[in-house]
């Protein structure tokens, strides 16, 4: 990847490779970054899930003040009680502690390989949806060098054309030669080819720059310089069909989101299933209360008197929890079974359809291989061509009407040939992201 940017006071000059741009537009994309909200949504649960494991429930309440004393008496039937002393009051402090411990730890390890499951799905759907959106930004980058192409071609063929008509104007000025004013008006009427040429690559230049400022939130004086100077054919060596779907196997995002869910699902009908059986769990409680108002410690002594506040108990046990609704708890079973089925046989054709894909996508490559070899050779005869009538002009004005003619071809030649590097290019980049490799090869 290569980056640079070189700022003056009044503008900025980012220069950036294919891979470089890819990268600087992936990073500020809104829909990646939202997208990776979802995954943190995930693993937020997941954190939960682990969280929940030791002692999920767990309560514990603090109290202290003051509190009255205590003064023995009896009721009306003559029975010993014992009554408020607020004339005696003193300090207090009291702990209240309830905790509840699930036993049943193989639906802990199946509810966190679902959870798991579910997120690898997640983080592959966003993966290949990445891989897409590198696609799109080659476009971007490809089409803006084209553009640049486009434009020098067209301004090139502008020049020529009037440097033909100035020579013809000079010597039907000094009366010389062969040139005569047909020969003018030939080539002036053939200039419309040549400066519609230039408007189309003057307004295709400024769509394919607001699609860079775009997706690089460029300001109005920044100016993007790609780093590849001319639309070159990519050099990446394309491997036979089979290779590409050994490949596909092994990094599709889509084959492994598709796996990623089948674990999940899996992971889940374990689950439901063991929610059949009862829940244990291991519970307990401790509550201390300690007053040291006056005359607690005597009254404490009578059997007979209860002490409303001071307090010391506790408990442990093991506790177990069923759902004695069992049809409906089955009926989850069932449902997560038929979940899993669906999403199996999903997973039987996937590889069949994405290698359908691939090969269509392999044709559509080497149709623009083919492509691009053809009027790579035809280019190659109408610049000869183009040559040949050039050097007969020098010496001859007379043949203006020919050189217009060859400008017309070779221009048109090498849009075709600029158009078609930019779709082989494309079409590469649209194998491999059908392989799910992105721009790892760039």
């Amino acid at each position: 990847m290569g980056a640079t940017l070189a700022s003056s006071l009044f503008a900025a000059e980012i220069r950036l490779d294919c891979r470089g741009f890819i990268d600087a537009a992936l990073a500020r994309d809104p829909r990646v970054l939202e997208e990776s909200y979802s995954t943190e949504e995930k693993q937020a649960k997941i954190r939960q899930l682990k969280a929940a494991v030791i002692l999920p429930k767990f309560e514990m309440n603090m109290a202290f003040g003051p509190t009255p004393g205590l003064t023995a008496g009896f009721d009306s039937q003559g029975d010993s009680i014992a009554r408020w002393d607020f004339s005696k009051i003193g300090p207090y402090v009291g702990f209240d502690t309830k905790f509840a411990q699930p036993l049943n730890y193989g639906q802990y390890v199946t509810g966190l390989k679902a959870a798991k499951g579910d997120l690898a799905q997640k983080q592959w759907e966003i993966q290949g949806k990445r891989i897409e959106r590198t696609v799109e930004f080659q476009r971007y980058y490809y089409g803006y060098v084209l553009a640049l192409e486009l434009k020098r071609l067209s301004t090139e063929a502008a020049r020529q054309m009037q440097k033909a008509e100035d020579r013809i104007e000079e010597q039907l000025d000094e009366d010389e030669g062969k040139a005569s004013q047909d020969d003018l008006l030939q080539i002036k009427a053939g200039r419309f080819e040549v400066d519609k040429a230039v408007l189309e690559a003057a307004n295709g230049f400024q769509k394919a720059e607001l699609a860079i400022r775009f997706s690089l939130g460029m300001k109005d004086s920044d100016v993007f310089v790609p780093a590849d100077t001319l639309l070159l054919q990519r050099t990446e060596a394309i491997p036979p069909f089979d290779t590409l779907v050994v490949w596909m196997k092994s990094a599709s995002p889509e084959l492994r989101r598709l796996q990623a869910g089948l674990d999940a699902k899996q992971s889940l009908v374990q689950l439901e299933e063991e929610k059949l059986g009862p829940d244990f769990f291991l519970f307990g409680s401790f509550q201390y209360a300690k007053s040291w108002a006056a005359n607690r410690q005597t009254l404490s002594q009578d059997a007979f008197l209860r002490d409303p506040v001071n307090v010391l108990t506790g408990s442990l046990g093991i506790g177990l929890k069923y759902k004695m609704n069992f049809w409906n708890t089955l009926q989850n079973v069932r449902k997560a079974r038929v979940d899993y089925r669906q999403l199996k046989l999903k997973d039987a054709y996937a590889l069949d359809g994405l290698t359908m894909l691939l090969r269509q996508q392999y044709n559509d490559w080497e149709m623009a291989q083919a492509k691009l070899e053809s009027v790579r050779n035809s280019l190659r005869a109408s610049e000869a061509l183009l040559k040949g009538v050039a050097m007969r002009f020098d010496v001859d004005p007379s043949e203006g009407s020919k050189l217009v003619d060859a400008y017309k071809r070779n221009i048109l030649m090498q849009k075709d040939f600029y158009f078609s590097v930019y779709q082989y290019n494309l079409s590469v980049a649209e194998l491999l992201a059908k392989v799910g490799l992105g721009t790892d090869v760039l």
